[in-house]
C-alpha cells in the first residue's frame, strides 16, 4: 500500500465515480483503477461496489475510509509544516468567486483562516453574471461551474441544496402553488449566468431529475438583484440555500416546497498544478476544505 493508492481511493469516494475523479484530478482513469485494484489486492477485500457510472463503498471500504482520511491528512499536514519552514506564508492571495459565495466565506471561514495565517492577505475578486467561464486570472477560483480552461484540478469543498423561494407576501397571495410542476403558471425571476437554458428549472422527485418550463417576468445577470426582487414579492426565485440563508433566517424569504424536491450541488475549488503550488495557496485550500467538512457542516 502506498500514498498514491490511498489518494486515489479518497478521490473516488469524493466524486462517487472513477471517471469523474479522473477528470477532476487530471489522473488517467486506468491509473486510478489500478490503484484501487492494488489496494483491494493488498487487503484481499472489495472496497467499492461498481455500478453503471457510479461507485459505492462496500462495508470494508467504509471501514477503511476514516483511516485513509487520517493517513492523507497527516501527510499533508507534515508537508505544509515543512513548506512553512522553507517558504514564509505571507503576501496576497487572489481568490475569484461569485458574490454570494464570498459573503459566506467572510461570515465564517475568513476569520478562522486569518487567525491561523495572519500574514496572508486574501483579495476576493467578484465574478458577476457569466464571468464564471473566463480563464482564471487570480490564484484560485471558487465556483459551482468549471471555467473554460484545461488542466485545472477540482476539489469539492461545500455542498448545498437548490430550491425555490419566495417572500411571505407572495406565498400568501398564491396559496395554490403547492408543487414545482405548477411553476410554469406563476411569475418567476430568472438569473442568466451563461450556463444552459434559464427558462427551464429542475427539481427532484422520486429520485429523478424533472424539468419544468417557467416564464420569467424579470431576468438578471447578477444574483443580488434577483434576490431583491424576490424579497419584494415580485416572483419565485430558484437559488442555492447557502445564497439565501440569511434571508431565510430573517423571514424575508421562505422555501415554497418540501426539501425532498431540492437538487444537491457542490461548490468547487479550481486551481493549477498541486506540485508546483505556492505554500500560501496550498494552506488556503487545505484549511478551506477542513473548515467546511468539520466546523461548518457539522453545525447544519
Amino acid at each position: 500500500m502506498n500514498l498514491e493508492q490511498v489518494r486515489s481511493f479518497l478521490y473516488v469516494v469524493e466524486f462517487g465515480s472513477f471517471s469523474q475523479a479522473s477528470i477532476a484530478y487530471l489522473i488517467p482513469q486506468p491509473t486510478i483503477s489500478r490503484h484501487i485494484k492494488q489496494l483491494e489486492q493488498h487487503f484481499s477485500l472489495k472496497l467499492f461496489q461498481r455500478t453503471a457510472g457510479h461507485s459505492v463503498l462496500t462495508e470494508h471500504g467504509l471501514r477503511f475510509l476514516p483511516h485513509a482520511t487520517e493517513i492523507i491528512a497527516a501527510v499533508d499536514n507534515a508537508q505544509n509544516s515543512m513548506l512553512e519552514s522553507k517558504e514564509k506564508l505571507q503576501g496576497e492571495l487572489v481568490v475569484e468567486a461569485p458574490p454570494g459565495l464570498i459573503k459566506i466565506l467572510v461570515n465564517g471561514f475568513v476569520p478562522v483562516f486569518h487567525r491561523q495565517y495572519p500574514s496572508i492577505i486574501l483579495k476576493f475578486v467578484s465574478l458577476e453574471g457569466n464571468r464564471w467561464f473566463e480563464q482564471i486570472k487570480g490564484d484560485i477560483r471558487l465556483h459551482l461551474y468549471a471555467p473554460r480552461e484545461e488542466l485545472l484540478i477540482t476539489r469539492r469543498f461545500l455542498q448545498s441544496s437548490v430550491n425555490f423561494y419566495a417572500s411571505p407576501t407572495f406565498i400568501k397571495k398564491h396559496p395554490k402553488l403547492l408543487h414545482p410542476k405548477q411553476l410554469s403558471n406563476y411569475p418567476c425571476i430568472l438569473s442568466d449566468f451563461g450556463k444552459g437554458s434559464i427558462d427551464s428549472w429542475s427539481y427532484k422527485e422520486c429520485g429523478q431529475k424533472v424539468d419544468v418550463k417557467v416564464s420569467g417576468i424579470l431576468k438578471f445577470d447578477f444574483f443580488d438583484a434577483a434576490q431583491r426582487a424576490a424579497i419584494d414579492g415580485v416572483g419565485v426565485l430558484r437559488a442555492a440555500e447557502l445564497n439565501v440563508r440569511e434571508q431565510i433566517l430573517t423571514g424575508q424569504l421562505q422555501a415554497l416546497f418540501e426539501p425532498s424536491f431540492a437538487i444537491q450541488i457542490y461548490a468547487n475549488i479550481y486551481f493549477r498544478d498541486r506540485e508546483l503550488q505556492p505554500a500560501k495557496e496550498r494552506v488556503f485550500i487545505d484549511t478551506l476544505i477542513e473548515f467546511y467538512q468539520h466546523d461548518y457542516l457539522n453545525n447544519e
